[in-house]
């Protein structure tokens, strides 16, 4: 025996099938990333839905993997919620057994002339959407032809005295050899990072006749606990949500797994009565022609019947995940709290990312606007309010440096026109809201200065200054980036509220002049109010420059 080739067929077939795994996927995602966010717009807090939205999108995307990872991104990124991933992650579950059934298509045959077509797609073709497609059959080819090379490393094995033994322990004859079957299962997904892979693994043992069907169906069972360490894995560094929808996926297939190892021996014969041709029949040429049918309907049945156990218990999960994580949500702690850069190969989801990021750079602006009314109008010697607007002051210019940095690297990803233009218009709205931090935290200055001097603004003058907040609070609001893109006949109000402001704050200073040749304010605390005002009509400036950037005139 050629124990040479039979590792190098192995390791060779494994990489292969791995990277067409990975080839195919990412073309999938590519080539319908605007319909996976059509798909998500559908979200609501109706389970049923949410399964069928995870099932289909892994069935477009052919990885369980990427739709829990974007689960993950998705509820980082705020445009999902806790509640509604529940239904998502089961219908995934569902949605990867269609790869089980792929592989069960006896077209390995075909493997390398569909490998062949899609590298001249790839290759030489500068249609994007062509391209994508020849990715896309690229990896599928890849998958088969590594599949088949699997299956030739393992044919020699069969006739092996040295192998049969060790393959004889993973068998399901008592409950001890059906958990270290189930755990041999879950350690493989855990190294190669796939549970396609080591369900082809598995399909490609089987057919051999190296393991019999109860054997691969329990490692089958394995691997469904170990395709939950990927998301466990990606959401590690996210949000308190994040983190306990990777709990709930875990408690999903281990609560699963669980009960299924009670049942074992029914659950083998609704298989063997579900799938036609006997489980154990041998061919003329060694190899079981059914067996592979048998583990997809076994991975199929498993995870359907699972889901419709465990939607009804749903809210249980989220319970006990909520109990695994607690803790509240920090909304200014953390910089970048939704962008995801794994998301930059889908650029219309890393955009809603970036655009969730300015939503929440918006907040804190009007929350530090707030506060700089409190600490010079209310005259408040809140040395901790001090504080936490020169914090957020921090962390907006830091918000602005990286979410530049996210978008231009999105930029250079060669978007569609539309994403493009999208990006090139927040690029701007992001320097507009750092520099009206800016303002911001010199207003908050200007309040330290006052309380050095000890200077005291007139009632009229401070009446002016709560009518221009006042003002620039609803001005900012009005002007929200979100606003203006869902409803653009807005700037035409954005415009004329902008200039009232421009000649209230006109008023504001003629009067100031005026009581400043009655005697009726001293010089100091009068040139202090008049660089007070200046600042109102730059923040004014900004947000009405946000506003014509979201409506796509700048």
């Amino acid at each position: 025996m050629n124990w040479v080739t039979i590792l190098f067929n192995l390791i060779g077939g494994l990489g292969i099938f791995l990277y067409g795994m990975k080839t195919m996927s990412s073309g999938l995602q590519q080539f319908a990333g605007n319909r996976i966010k059509q798909f998500f717009s559908f979200l609501t807090n109706n389970r049923v839905v949410g399964v069928i939205l995870g099932l289909s999108v892994t069935a477009i995307i052919q990885s369980s993997s990427a739709t829990t990872v974007m689960v993950v991104g998705f509820i980082n990124a705020g445009l999902m919620e806790l509640s509604q991933a529940v239904g998502i992650v089961m219908g995934a579950n569902i949605g990867t057994t269609i790869t089980s059934w792929i592989i069960v298509i006896k077209i390995t045959r075909f493997a390398l002339p569909i490998l062949g077509i899609g590298v001249g797609f790839y290759l030489f073709s500068k249609n994007k959407r062509v391209i994508n497609f020849g990715q896309i059959l690229l990896g599928f080819g890849m998958l088969f032809f590594g599949l088949k090379l699997m299956e030739t490393a393992f044919y020699p094995l069969k006739n092996s005295s040295e192998f049969l033994p060790f393959f004889a322990q993973f068998g399901a004859d008592n409950i001890w050899q059906i958990l270290r079957s189930v755990f041999a299962g879950f350690l493989l997904t855990i190294i190669i990072q796939s549970s396609s892979a080591t369900v082809g693994i598995t399909i490609a043992l089987a057919n051999q006749g190296l393991i019999t069907y109860p054997a691969a169906a329990a490692l089958v069972l394995g691997e469904n606990i170990g395709t939950t360490v990927t998301m466990e894995l990606a959401s590690i560094g996210t949000n308190i949500n994040s983190r306990r929808a990777a709990h709930v996926h875990s408690l999903f297939n281990i609560i699963g797994v669980f009960y299924m190892i009670l049942l074992f021996p029914w659950f083998v014969k609704i298989v063997d009565w579900a799938v036609p041709g006997g489980m154990d029949f041998v061919s003329s040429d060694g190899t079981k022609p059914y067996i592979a049918a048998h583990i997809a309907a076994g991975h199929s049945i498993f995870n359907i019947f699972n889901t419709l156990i465990l939607v009804p218990c749903a809210g249980w999960l989220v319970r006990i995940s909520t109990w695994l994580v607690p803790g509240e949500m920090d909304m200014a702690e953390k910089h970048l709290e939704y962008i995801d850069y794994g998301f930059i190969s889908t650029p219309s989801i890393a955009m809603e990312q970036a655009k969730k990021e300015v939503e929440k750079m918006s907040s804190m602006v009007i929350d530090m606007l707030s506060w700089s009314e409190t600490l010079l109008v209310e005259e408040k010697n809140d040395r901790n309010l001090e504080e936490r607007l020169f914090k957020y002051e921090n962390i907006i210019d830091t918000l602005q440096a990286e979410v530049s940095h996210f978008l231009a690297d999105l930029l250079q990803s060669s978007p569609g026109g539309d994403v493009a233009e999208d990006i090139r218009r927040y690029l701007r709205i992001v320097d507009e809201y750092e520099t009206i931090a800016d303002y911001c935290e010199l207003l908050a200055k200007y309040n330290i200065r006052r309380r050095e001097f000890r200077f005291q603004f007139s009632e009229e003058a401070n009446a002016n200054l709560r009518e221009s907040y006042k003002m620039l609070r609803e001005y900012l609001t009005l002007s929200l980036p979100k606003r203006i893109e869902i409803n653009k006949t807005l700037l035409h109000e954005v415009d004329s509220k902008g200039k009232s402001i421009q000649k209230m704050i006109k008023r504001f200073r003629n009067e100031h002049i005026l009581r400043l040749n009655n005697k009726e304010c001293d010089v100091l605390p009068g040139l202090l109010f008049n660089d007070i005002l200046t600042a109102f009509q730059n923040i004014r400036s900004h947000a009405h420059n946000i506003a014509q950037a979201a409506a796509g005139m700048k």
